[in-house]
């Protein structure tokens, strides 16, 4: 009948192709001069094949797919890891986000705590979790689109201008980042130095950058570097700032334990200063023309202490607990530094 598609004589031969693509392995199934029938009952075979590869893979292509990530990027080790992933979707396992660096402010908090203190965070308003390798963290903290970053210094100096030392460095912290299903690394190499190691601590971080940038896993890093309140060679560290901020995603200004600093009389004082602080922050923008875009805080701006200290040097009257001693404990940020912080994420030299 004429327009009507019917079925081929059994004897009828034919020759056809077929090209299938699953998880960036090319299937092809080629069938010539056999007759119709044996061709489908080749073509099935084929395809029960395809279905039995694909189970087997679908775990990973899925999340590959679903997070943008070209599947023919990953190494044998990268599938064979994300197939061990601690968490209940190997996606938990994947960087929170390949679609690139968004411009945002982050919450940044260092989680040094070795219980499950965590649990009590407030997720909702978090973007990265520093230091902290437990993986059930990680599980939660990728869930609620939390970034997870490890801690890797470069703590021997003398080797900075050795380009094998840095290179075994960024090799190790490659290992360690993937290792720990983590989104980057946080630097916090707080060594005293100056002129030419300095500028090798640039070529460090810029090197690093480079390298994390050719593996699927790494490609959008997040990488911070931890710098002091000031940047006037507090303890002894002379670093190339700009070069440091332009390699890395932020600098953590640490405007936090300011009494560290003090070379007269030892007594009680403001852990962060409020007038040192904005200061510090001022030094780093008109001095070195460090936008405070590439600044990170826990309080949109820069790094402010959450933790006050109880010391025996204080006078007898600010001592409000029995037993004080020279330990941590909880404290809001001062509403006068949310103001300074907020005010610093938009400022500019008119404003001063």
């Amino acid at each position: 009948m004429e327009g009507r598609k019917s079925r081929p004589p059994k004897d009828t031969f034919r020759s056809f192709s077929c090209v299938i693509r699953s998880s960036g392995t090319l299937y092809q199934i080629q069938i010539g001069g056999i007759r119709y029938e044996q061709a489908m009952q080749c073509l099935l075979v084929g395809l029960v094949l395809l279905a039995a590869t694909t189970q087997c893979v679908s775990r990973s292509v899925s999340v590959y797919d679903a997070k943008g990530l070209f599947a023919d990027r990953l190494t044998q080790e990268d599938r064979a890891r994300l197939l061990k992933c601690p968490c209940s979707s190997a996606s938990l396992c994947l960087p929170v986000d390949f679609a690139g660096k968004k411009t945002r402010k982050e919450i940044f908090a260092f989680s040094v705590a070795t219980d499950d203190r965590w649990k009590q965070y407030d997720w909702e308003q978090l973007t990265t979790v520093a230091w902290n390798e437990d993986k059930e963290l990680l599980c939660h903290a990728h869930s609620k689109g939390v970034k997870i970053v490890v801690k890797h210094n470069f703590d021997d100096v003398n080797q900075l201008c050795n380009v094998s030392a840095r290179q075994e460095w960024i090799k190790t912290t490659y290992n360690i980042i993937v290792e720990n299903y983590a989104d980057g690394v946080n630097i916090d190499t707080e060594k005293p130095m100056h002129g030419e190691t300095s500028k090798c601590l640039a070529s460090l971080v810029h090197e690093l950058r480079h390298e994390l940038e050719q593996h699927a896993l790494t490609q959008n890093a997040q990488i911070t570097f931890d710098v002091p309140w000031a940047p006037r060679g507090v303890d002894g560290r002379y670093y190339p700032w700009s070069e440091l901020a332009a390699a890395s995603d932020f600098l953590f200004v640490m405007s936090y334990d300011m009494r560290s600093q003090i070379y007269d009389a030892c007594v009680a004082g403001a852990n962060s200063p409020l007038a040192l602080v904005k200061q510090g922050l001022q030094e780093f923008l008109f001095a070195n023309d460090i936008a405070p875009s590439s600044w990170c805080s826990v309080s949109h701006g820069m790094g402010t202490a959450t933790h006050a200290y109880r010391s025996n040097r204080a006078p007898q009257q600010l001592t409000t607990r029995r037993g004080a001693r020279s330990d941590r404990y909880p404290s809001s940020v001062p509403p006068a530094v949310t103001r300074l912080v907020d005010k610093l994420t938009t400022v500019t030299s008119d404003d001063w």
